[in-house]
């Protein structure tokens, strides 16, 4: 009997067992694998099976409509466990989201059932109307960033780039939901991870894996650190665990498209990007407007992978941005003031993030990226050296945001 003619729960059982990859190639094989390959992934990369743990049918709904409005991305272990299709039963809900909507999501969340428990290492901290009242609302100068006060600075707590962490758990049950809390963009947090298998997001539409080759068909995971940091040693020594081989880069130079660098942006060639399921009717996310570059700090010891990038925050745009170093360049000088002279010349009330976004996507040359695409994972990729060179400079500047460069 042929793998078209078993019934659909072998089917699944099948191809639960096919890498990426794999599945890419069985699915290329006839229209019939095709289309059972497509059907598969419906229920394999569903979001509601990953937050069921954590919410009932229409909690999950809410909790969708709740990461278009505020932001908020699902990462770590959890977003792992999505692109893996695995199960970790003692793994958390990690959501990091920018410090000034996280009031919304942690209510909510009181709201559903889950109760404030105030991490071990927080003091004055034992309810959730003293943590925030402990912790800056927002950033308002970047180049004074205001510290959150006693000891739940994330860099204190293995959360590097971040404010504050909020620990819930459910009443009667083993569940637990982290909100992690970053002064502005909270891809800085993702980004400073101790190794890149974690570096995948889950936003209210699509998720992406930032180094899928290596992650999920090598089974390799690029530490980003020091083996003498010891905290971040232990976090990443339970993906070792969990089948993961931790590598350094000095070690073995690799093809650039398992661990691609130079520049890069959410959904780009390098990125495994899924449409999240079941799709919601609720506008496009703006976190593809975020970029970094992947470059190599040299030290006397050993070679470390860093991302580097410049924070972009405007009183006109709802969210923070991450920004390729030399992108923000091109906004500063060019795209921003053309955004600005048309939305006043043309009295437009449309979201100045939406119009951020589609000037950034005309400009990096990947405007038709939006459209559901039949592959499981990409096989080709753009030099990521000469991504930079498909932005076209048209635009001049007048109306500058605010920038802070960091090295995540």
């Amino acid at each position: 009997m042929s793998l078209l003619a078993l019934p659909d729960a072998i089917d699944d059982r099948l191809l639960d067992a096919l890498s990426p990859r794999e599945l890419l190639r069985y699915s290329e094989t006839c229209s019939t694998a095709y289309s059972i390959v497509q059907e598969y992934m419906k229920h394999a990369f569903c979001v509601d099976r990953l937050l069921s743990r954590y919410f009932n049918t229409a909690e999950i709904i809410r909790f969708r409509e709740l990461q278009y409005l505020t932001g908020a991305l699902i990462s770590g272990s959890t977003a792992v466990q999505f692109f893996d299709r695995d199960t970790y039963p003692d793994s958390d809900l990690d959501v990091y989201v920018e410090h000034k909507f996280s009031r919304v999501l942690a209510e909510w969340l009181v709201e559903v059932g889950y109760k404030y428990t105030p991490l071990s290492q927080s003091r004055n901290m034992a309810t959730l109307d003293a943590a925030f009242a402990a912790n800056p609302p927002e950033l308002n100068d970047l180049d004074s960033i205001p510290q959150p006060v006693d000891d739940v600075i994330f860099s204190k707590q293995g959360y590097a780039k971040s404010s504050l962490v909020l620990n819930f758990k459910k009443r009667d049950s083993q569940c637990t939901i982290q909100l992690m809390t970053s002064l502005t963009c909270p891809l800085q947090s993702i980004l400073a991870f101790h190794s890149t298998c974690v570096m995948n997001i889950i936003a209210h539409d699509k998720a992406y894996s930032f180094f899928p080759k290596a992650t999920f068909e090598e089974r390799l995971s690029l530490r980003c650190y020091r083996e003498s940091d010891a905290s971040r040693e232990l976090a990443s020594r339970k993906y070792t665990l969990r089948g993961w081989s931790l590598i350094n880069l000095s070690h073995t130079q690799y093809p650039e498209d398992v661990l691609p660098f130079g520049m890069r942006y959410v959904g780009d060639r390098a990125c495994w990007t899924l449409r999240v399921h079941p799709v919601l009717e609720l506008p496009r996310g703006h976190v593809e407007a975020n970029s970094w570059n992947a470059d190599a700090l040299l030290r006397i010891d050993r070679t470390f992978p860093v991302m580097k990038s410049t924070i972009m925050t405007a009183p006109v745009l709802k969210f923070s941005y991450t920004l390729y170093p030399r992108e923000a360049a091109i906004v500063r000088r060019r795209i921003w003031d053309d955004m600005l002279s048309l939305k006043e010349s043309s009295g437009e009330t449309s979201d100045m993030d939406t119009d951020y976004l589609r000037a950034l996507k005309r400009n990096r040359g990947d405007e038709d990226k939006d459209a559901e695409k039949p592959e499981v994972l990409s096989q080709s990729y753009v030099p990521l050296e000469t991504a930079f060179a498909r932005l076209n400079i048209r635009y001049r500047f007048r109306a500058l945001p605010r920038f802070k460069n960091v090295d995540v």
